[in-house]
């Protein structure tokens, strides 16, 4: 299982947070078009184990609904369904 979380939504994020949830599990910024008939559907994937990722979308969902902090998962790394 793969996560991700949208590039655009991460802007509005306290630089706080990119630094120290997001950032340590993203080293080698890869991004995936999440979202591809969206502008703002890109996405930098979580490359870290799936467990912590997920504990990094929960923490993210106590403060950010999903409507202003979009975080995907796919199986396949190909198709990506928000979560």
């Amino acid at each position: 299982m793969q996560y991700a979380i949208n590039i655009a939504d991460m802007a509005k994020l306290p630089a706080v947070v990119i630094a120290f949830l997001i950032e340590p599990a993203c080293p080698g910024r890869q991004v995936v078009d999440a979202e591809p008939r969206q502008i703002d559907g890109t996405a930098v994937l979580l490359e870290c184990p799936a467990d912590h990722a997920e504990i990094i979308v929960r923490a993210l969902r106590q403060r950010w609904p999903r409507n202003l902090m979009r975080c995907y998962q796919s199986q396949t790394g190909e198709s990506w369904k928000r979560m």
